[in-house]
């Protein structure tokens, strides 16, 4: 009290916080006093901050409410346009099948469009699922111990069928007996998500995965590489953004990389 009366005879801008109960009955908040002093007049105004915080909470539930549905209306925009896209190509692939006089090469190409087709609806539908499941905080995650060779041999040998033939697939061995520490599940899920971007932007080189151990950590590092086009440098703080997609014109609902930090981040990898 003592400083605003000594300010009152300075002119300049003040702003005070006082813990009182104005009204003299015990309820003691905090208020703020701002005000300007001039050489003729004392313009303010006095702010009851519990009520200032209350309201800013309001705005800010608002506000979040209202980037949730923007949210939620760009997922499932891009769901429909992302999934009725190999549909399509799934019912011209059956047409074509049934009602069309094909050779056995030809036949042969149909059926492989059909399958690439029902693959990607698939995945897609599978990364849709997950992602609902990690928004809704329903998903489980059971932390067990592995051999990190067995492991991604294993992983190698069940996905080199994904790979088109003409890139090189090539699996690099770690460090032997190194054990890792994850849900192994959900580390399959990262894992395929790296591999499935790497076949989608890599049109011609190799692929490669492997493990690293880390001795100053003790950590072990799984990796995805390849030959691809990349991303430009300015973009990749955007890369594991919901919905982001270096190449708007590129297949995809744009939830996998989230869906990747999401579970990494779950399991504190």
């Amino acid at each position: 009290i003592d400083q605003v009366r000594e300010s009152l005879n300075k002119p300049g801008s003040y702003s005070f916080l006082i813990y009182c109960a104005p009204k003299d009955d015990d309820n003691y908040q905090w208020w703020e006093f701002r005000y300007d002093i001039t050489s003729s007049d004392v313009i303010g105004l006095i702010i009851n901050k519990q009520e200032a915080i209350k309201l800013k909470e309001r705005l800010d539930s608002v506000t979040r409410s209202s980037n949730e549905a923007s949210l939620k209306e760009a997922f499932f925009n891009n769901l429909s346009k992302e999934v009725k896209k190999p549909l399509d190509e799934m019912c011209s692939a059956c047409d074509r099948l049934v009602n069309d006089k094909l050779t056995k090469t030809e036949r042969e190409k149909v059926v492989a469009e059909l399958q690439e087709s029902s693959e990607s609806v698939s995945q897609g539908l599978g990364d849709i699922l997950l992602f609902s499941k990690i928004e809704s905080g329903r998903l489980r995650y059971v932390i067990t111990e592995k051999d990190a060779g067995d492991f991604l041999t294993g992983f190698y040998h069940e996905v080199s069928s994904k790979v088109p033939s003409h890139l090189k697939f090539v699996l690099i061995p770690g460090r032997p007996g190194v054990y890792a520490q994850a849900d192994f599940d959900r580390l399959r899920n990262v894992l395929t998500q790296f591999l499935l971007n790497a076949i989608k932007f890599t049109k011609e080189g190799s692929i490669e995965i492997g493990w690293r151990y880390h001795l100053d950590s003790h950590e072990c590092e799984f990796f995805v590489e390849d030959t691809g086009i990349g991303i430009p440098a300015a973009s990749k703080e955007r890369l594991f953004d919901l919905f982001w997609k270096g190449d708007e014109t590129s297949d995809g609902v744009g939830v996998g990389l989230n869906i990747c930090r999401s579970l990494t981040e779950a399991m504190k990898l």
